[in-house]
């Protein structure tokens, strides 16, 4: 299990991909997915109940803004935007 751990801590290191925003996935994910299932149980199971509040659907406009923007500002200042092999090197 360690070497198999150690490789993969290798990949990332190669790949040039942070770590940090996986281990705040597995501290966060599990309790995400509790508040959902709360969530889901409280509005019979509806998605449309849940997405059409507010403040919900202004966090989710928010997260998807900080997923597209630095992509978007690449393009837009021409950029050249990193693809996976130039990361390796």
């Amino acid at each position: 299990m360690l070497v198999g751990f150690g490789v993969f801590g290798y990949g990332l290191r190669k790949l040039a991909i942070d770590p940090s925003p996986l281990v705040v996935a597995l501290v966060l994910g599990p309790m995400m997915e509790k508040t959902l299932r709360q969530s889901l149980f409280m509005t019979r199971g509806s998605f449309v109940d849940i997405l059409s509040r507010p403040l919900t659907m202004t966090l989710l406009l928010l997260g998807l803004a900080a997923v597209v923007a630095p992509w978007v500002i690449r393009r837009v200042r021409g950029a050249p935007v990193v693809s996976l092999p130039d990361a390796i090197r």
